[in-house]
């Protein structure tokens, strides 16, 4: 986009200006006798070079470059760092059953991975007619994904709860000053009995169709405190499960410490 240009200019007036900003090295008394004037020149050289060659400015130090971009298909070619200093069998270990090859595969395995933006639908399609290798997105559809239980030789998946839906309360009152109403939530022990009066298994059942997980803390059960803190979540879930019952007593006394609160026999709360 209209960024390369001017990037392009900025990277002119570097390699053209004799501003000694332009040579100015950070730290220089640790790293000045590491890093020439000489070698920084030929650093923007090789940058220059380099987008004169891809046509951008995306370098990184990893197994692939950018090769290519089509942005009305949307898809991103990547190509193998032949050059790349890492043995090829480096994360082998992260594999089961581990890998065995002969001879010696610098860098990456694929000469070319070839990245496109496509929709939930369209990737399980492609994923079954074996048009596409690896979908990393997260699928929220419940037929998508009757689909690829469906097809179970073809299409593996992983189960994974990143994003939430949470309820929040207003503690503020009991009275709000502007109205001299009753809020029931400004008390603790109404906001407490909600995590029992709230059926977070029927949420995730019913409501969401079998697509999402129960959350009964602010720590995501996936993350690395969910793990580490795993023994404490349990408690809480366990402590926390749907009762109903529960609930309806530990809100009727908290209600009723307010002055002026009754509770007609069907239930209703009145101030």
């Amino acid at each position: 986009g209209p960024s390369l240009a001017i990037l392009a200019d900025h990277l002119a007036d570097v390699q053209n200006s004799g501003d000694p900003d332009y040579r100015f090295v950070p730290y220089a008394d640790v790293i000045g006798p590491y890093l020439t004037t000489g070698e920084i020149d030929t650093r923007y050289s090789n940058l220059a070079s380099w987008y004169a060659a891809k046509g951008h400015f995306w370098v990184a130090s990893g197994p692939y470059y950018l090769e290519d971009v089509d942005t009305t298909a949307s898809i991103i070619e990547l190509g193998r760092f032949t050059s790349y200093p890492e043995d090829g069998d480096r994360w082998f270990f992260t594999m089961d059953p581990v890998p065995t090859y002969t001879g010696s595969h610098t860098g990456a395995w694929c000469d070319v991975i070839t990245i496109e933006v496509d929709d939930n639908a369209a990737a399980v399609t492609k994923l079954l007619g074996d048009e596409l290798d690896v979908y990393a997105f997260a699928i929220s559809d419940a037929d998508l994904k009757a689909t690829c239980d469906a097809n179970p030789s073809v299409v593996h998946y992983y189960e994974n709860a990143g994003s939430f839906n949470d309820v929040t309360f207003n503690p503020d009152g009991p009275f709000f000053a502007s109205t001299g109403e009753v809020n029931p939530f400004a008390l603790p022990e109404v906001r407490q009995a909600m995590n029992w009066a709230v059926n977070r298994e029927y949420i995730c059942s019913d409501i969401m169709s079998g697509m999402a997980i129960p959350r009964y803390s602010c720590i995501g059960s996936l993350s690395g405190d969910g793990v580490l803190y795993v023994d404490v979540l349990n408690a809480i879930e366990a402590y926390y499960a749907y009762d109903f019952d529960a609930a309806d007593a530990a809100i009727e006394t908290a209600m009723l410490t307010i002055p002026g609160v009754t509770r007609d026999v069907d239930g209703t709360y009145r101030y």
